[in-house]
């Protein structure tokens, strides 16, 4: 009989200062958060905003945002485990979390959905919760956690640390 050892690994997701939606004349600082066009951007470069630095419309925009695709954690290898824990011990926002998932490090993360077409996800993490994660990602050869809700980008208010027990 084999024995599995578990495998301890610790992820983060970058949280950023959330500003809520852009606003023209607002001041704004590196790492904050802004919505703008259903889209989430996060500030590079300290800044009074004007029309000409509007995210994702403004002629310079680029100068001063950058767009998030996903906000996510650092990958981690999952295959050749087939089951294993999440631990959160820091407060979330009302964000799920969902699954990105590529057969090469550095491919292309893709949103997991089950055999139904349903986003994977883990609903309303809350402080020092354990959740076990889905069976989905077996076979899953590198992994991200999406901070999302409803298979939207959340952005959260801080750095978020999670270990993981990889079985």
């Amino acid at each position: 009989m084999t024995v599995l050892e578990s495998i301890v690994k610790n992820v983060s997701i970058v949280g950023y200062t959330l500003r809520g939606g852009w606003i023209v004349t607002t001041g704004y600082v590196i790492d904050d958060a802004v919505t703008n066009g259903g889209e989430t951007y996060v500030c590079i470069q300290d800044h009074t905003a004007a029309a000409g630095d509007e995210p994702g419309v403004g002629v310079n925009w680029a100068d001063y945002w950058v767009l998030i695709s996903f906000i996510e954690s650092d990958a981690f290898a999952y295959y050749p485990n087939l089951a294993g824990f999440l631990h959160m011990p820091a407060l979330w926002t009302a964000a799920n979390i969902g699954f990105l998932v590529s057969s090469t490090v550095s491919g292309t993360y893709a949103p997991l959905y089950d055999i139904d077409g349903n986003l994977v996800v883990i609903t309303g993490p809350t402080a020092n919760n354990t959740y076990t994660l889905p069976a989905d990602l077996a076979g899953s050869s590198f992994v991200k956690l999406w901070s999302n809700t409803a298979g939207s980008n959340e952005a959260q208010g801080a750095d978020r640390a999670i270990t993981l027990d990889l079985k």
